[in-house]
This record gives C-alpha cells, sequence and structure tokens, in this order.
C-alpha cells in the first residue's frame, strides 16, 4: 500500500502509530468478495498531488428522510457491489445508490436497506458522507455527473463529508479528464454544451483533489485494514473508551437490550465502578441507529445555578447541530425552547453522565417529547433514588468480580491477563482493596508499572494501615 504525498508516492503502513489521515471508508467491513476475479490493493491519497504509477504495493428510509451514505457510482462491478454489503454489515442502514442498475436491483431485492429516490439531488443534500466511485466509465453518465455537481456544492456550503474511490483508473485521468474521460466530455459537448459539460470537469476536478483511496491490482487483503482505520469518520463519531476494557460485555449487552424497550434509562453505582465506560460502550454500539449523538460528560462537577445549565445546553446544541458559530443563549428558559425545537425532528442518542440532580435531567433532556421518534436517553449517576423519584427505567452496576479484578489490574500493571508467577501473591492482596472498582485497579496498576518489588510491598504496606478500606483514601495513596 502507499501513501500520495509530495509529488511522488511515499510507502506507509496502515499500522504506523500516531497521526494518520484516514477517511469516510467506515462504510467497509470485511474482505473483497469472494465472488470476484479481480484482486485489488489501495493506494491513498491526499490533495493535490498526483502519482507517478499506478503500480501499489501489496499491502427503509428514515421518517425524517436523512441518510448516512450517497454513493455515487455508474459501476456495477462487483467491487461496488461489495462496497454495498459491506455498509450495511457494519451497520449502516440508510444508504442512497446513485443512478444506475445495481441501485434498482438494490432497491428490489432489499428496499429496507439501500433506498432509491426520484429526487437524488434532494437525497445529497440530507446525506452526511458521499463516497465517488470513480471508474472507466463514470464520466459517460451525465446522471452521475449532475450528481457530482451537487456533491461539491454541498461539500463547500452545508459541510458534507466527500470520498473519492478511483477504482482501478488513475486519479490524474479523472482529475485532467484524460482517456476515456476526455472522450466522454468530447461527446457530451455535443450533446449538452459547453457551460454544462464545463461543470462537470470543474467537479471532476475539484472530487479528484480531495483525499481518497486509490484501488489496484494488486493484494485483495487491505480491503479490511481499510475499513479500521476510517471506520470512525460516518459521524456521529465514536468515543474512546480506554486501552483496557475486562468484564463488561454482559453489562453492554444487558444495556442495549434495555435501550431497545426504553426511551431512557438510568445507569447508577458508586464512584469508580465504570458507569461512564459503560455507557460509552452502548453508546458507541448503538449510535449509528441515530441521526445526531452528544455525550456530556461530568455533569456533576460543572457550575452550579442557571450560568452552568446554559453552558450544557449550548454544548449539547453545538455538538448535536455541528454548528460552527457560537451558540447564544440567555436563560435556561430559552435553552430549553431551543433544545425542543431543534431536535423534535430528530432522531437522537443523549448521554447525560454523572448527573446529580433532577433539575439538571428536566433542563437538557426533560420531555420524551423533546427529541424525535426513536430517540434514546441515557444518564448516569450515584444517585439511584434520583432515578426512581424521576420514574426513570433503571441498570445497577456491580463492581467487578475477583477474576475481572486481576485481569484489568494485570493489564495495566503488565500488560497481560493475569501477573507473572512471582508477582502474584501480592497482586491478589493488593487487587482486595480496590474492591471491584475500575478506576481504583487502573490507578494502582498504572502506579505500579514497571516498579521494582519494594516499591510494590512499600504501597502494600500503606493500604494495610489504612482504619478503613475506603476507595478515595485507596486512591489518595495511589496518587490518583
Amino acid at each position: 500500500m502507499k501513501f500520495w504525498s509530495g509529488n511522488a508516492f511515499t510507502n506507509v503502513a496502515l499500522r504506523t502509530q500516531g497521526q494518520r489521515r484516514s477517511y469516510v471508508l467506515d462504510v467497509l467491513s470485511g474482505s473483497h468478495s469472494s465472488k470476484s476475479n479481480t484482486s485489488i490493493s489501495l493506494v491513498m491519497i491526499t490533495p493535490n498531488q498526483e502519482p507517478s504509477s499506478s503500480t501499489g504495493s501489496s499491502s427503509s428510509e428514515s421518517t425524517s428522510n436523512h441518510y448516512d451514505v450517497f454513493l455515487n457510482s455508474t459501476s456495477e462491478s462487483t467491487f461496488t457491489t461489495t462496497l454495498c454489503d459491506a455498509l450495511r454489515k457494519k451497520g449502516i442502514e440508510k444508504i442512497f445508490v446513485g443512478p444506475n442498475k445495481l441501485r434498482e436491483k438494490k432497491r428490489k431485492r432489499e428496499s429496507k436497506q439501500v433506498f432509491a429516490s426520484p429526487d437524488p439531488l434532494s437525497a445529497i443534500e440530507k446525506s452526511k458522507v458521499s463516497i465517488l466511485v470513480f471508474s472507466g466509465d463514470y464520466a459517460s453518465s451525465a446522471e452521475c455527473l449532475d450528481e457530482l455537481v451537487k456533491i461539491m456544492k454541498c461539500r463547500r456550503k452545508k459541510k458534507l463529508v466527500v470520498f473519492p474511490i478511483f477504482y482501478q483508473i488513475e486519479p490524474t485521468i479523472v482529475r485532467h479528464q484524460k482517456g476515456k474521460y476526455e472522450e466522454a466530455m468530447v461527446a457530451h459537448q455535443q450533446s449538452f454544451g459547453d457551460e454544462q459539460v464545463q461543470q462537470w470537469k470543474s467537479a471532476l476536478n475539484e472530487a479528484a483533489g480531495l483525499s481518497g483511496w486509490h484501488f489496484v491490482e494488486g493484494s485483495e487483503h487491505d480491503f479490511a485494514k481499510i475499513v479500521e482505520e476510517a471506520f470512525s469518520k460516518l459521524p456521529p463519531k465514536r468515543l474512546h473508551i480506554g486501552e483496557h476494557i475486562v468484564g463488561l460485555d454482559a453489562c453492554i449487552k444487558d444495556v442495549t437490550s434495555l435501550l431497545d424497550a426504553v426511551s431512557i434509562l438510568g445507569i447508577h453505582g458508586t464512584e469508580g465502578v465504570g458507569k461512564t465506560t459503560l455507557a460509552k460502550a452502548a453508546y458507541n454500539l448503538v449510535v449509528h441507529q441515530f441521526e445526531e449523538a452528544c455525550f456530556l460528560t461530568d455533569i456533576r462537577t460543572a457550575p452550579k445555578g442557571s450560568k452552568g445549565v446554559v453552558r450544557l445546553q449550548k454544548t449539547l446544541l453545538s455538538e448535536i447541530l455541528d454548528e460552527k458559530k457560537k451558540i447564544k443563549l440567555r436563560s435556561v428558559e430559552e435553552g430549553i425552547s431551543k433544545i425542543k425545537q431543534r431536535l423534535c425532528h430528530r432522531r437522537v442518542l443523549l448521554v447525560l453522565d454523572d448527573i446529580d440532580e433532577m433539575e439538571q435531567l428536566e433542563q437538557l433532556a426533560g420531555g420524551r417529547d423533546w427529541c424525535g421518534n426513536g430517540s434514546k436517553v441515557i444518564v448516569t449517576t450515584r444517585n439511584k433514588q434520583l432515578l426512581i423519584d424521576g420514574h426513570i427505567d433503571e441498570y445497577g452496576m456491580k463492581e467487578l468480580n475477583n477474576n475481572d479484578s486481576l485481569e484489568l489490574f494485570s493489564r495495566y500493571a503488565f500488560h497481560l491477563d493475569k501477573p507473572p508467577a512471582d508477582y502474584e501473591e501480592i497482586s491478589n492482596h493488593l487487587v482486595s482493596y480496590a474492591q471491584g472498582l475500575p478506576l481504583a485497579l487502573k490507578a494502582m496498576g498504572s502506579k505500579l508499572k514497571n516498579k521494582s518489588m519494594e516499591a510494590w510491598k512499600c504501597a502494600l504496606d500503606q493500604l494495610e494501615k489504612l482504619p478503613e478500606r475506603k476507595v478515595e483514601d485507596v486512591l489518595k495513596i495511589m496518587g490518583k
């Protein structure tokens, strides 16, 4: 695989650490279809640069009529079919496929998954991401080119994310309309005139200058790597939930199952038990089902009074509406009115993390009718009574059992699932002071990582001198 950077190719591996540019092929999720007779490899492309060679090294429409992905393609190749299948497998259900036979076949066969409309230009305006599949015959389609002009306009004015794929064709051919693209433009000129053709040429030039991926003949195993590299690019974005997650599988399953049945769910438990981590994990699992999403963190520590609430309301609105300009609110009441007004027709996932007052819930998501049909609210709190008083369905988080506690501690202390034999006994003693709370286990493991046995014994001695096994005291000793 090669990265298009500068005026020539530079070798780069997908596993490279640190800053990487990755794009919206979040929608892919698997290897190339086994039915294909053509193997492919990828070249990643960044703007305004052209490669010197084509050889890559191995390496049901929603009620609000919004789409996750608008696929602009004229090719009915195995590649395009696989792309659509991969979108669905990834959980991206709201897909609009552009003007080709594939769209018609998909509409008849799987009408709940891939949508077609008499007005694709309107669908572009309602999409979050547009994927352009440039192939050898792309420029021959006037419909595709009309869509492309609209897509590039929406990219400039509506912040539509646009991502080109060059499928077995050189980006420079698309950008400068050479070869088949030049022939197509000449033919179009006779039918549509100079002005229309110039619009298409400008759109092709602009689109081909965007960052994207180049698929060329080669190895097909890179296909799955692109999926993971670009997964987070389709909004709403997934949340980072930490390096080591242990003992949450059953909890995540319980919470997502409960969310299917209720519109608002409260997760309660003691400090450090992992409520926020559980809420993030559940959020990541279901977020693709929603048009908009927001995760408001640490609400309990926000400034009290109307100023603090207004600040939270502004954050909620700006994240969900993704507006660059600063949202102005003069009062809590105005904030409530604007939240209801702007969200009542949107399917929203909202997480209110660590609330401790009913007013916070009422002023941020107080009514079941504030958001559109199918919206969900997750609340995390230490105060179970708050959920009872608010008649909110609840899920109580429990501490980790001994085995999971030892595993979580070991992952932070040793990067292993269990401690080495000579550290096993002292690890078990230390873990007992954490009382199954992930926050304390992480603090212990991080504190003692790469430390000598003497340092471990000193830490255990300090813990043994505690008059009571209070978690806050354990965290103080561990420097958390």
